[in-house]
């Protein structure tokens, strides 16, 4: 999801080094404008939160918590690819 959100902002001539602000730039250049549904904002937020938690060996995600963000996440690159062959880019 990172790298995907990380693509739709390249469009835009955006490059971000910390997962924090290509969250962040993502829910104000795209989210914010309507380009993509809040949830999709919802959705890299929670994935970005969990990332942390497993990397991090804080409170583990619970499995179907886990598999709830998995299916999001391939809603989340299905989105992001069709706004980027309807941009031309792919």
């Amino acid at each position: 999801m990172f790298y995907a959100a990380e693509a739709v902002l390249i469009t835009k001539g955006l490059q971000y080094a910390k997962h924090t602000a290509v969250i962040s730039n993502f829910n104000k250049e795209f989210v914010k404008a309507g380009v993509f549904p809040k949830e999709m904002s919802r959705l890299l937020e929670k994935a970005f939160r969990y990332r942390t938690q497993g990397d991090y060996g804080m409170v583990p995600v619970a499995e179907d918590e886990a598999r709830a963000v998995f299916a999001g996440a391939e809603e989340f690159v299905a989105e992001i690819k069709a706004f980027l062959k309807k941009e031309g880019y792919l």
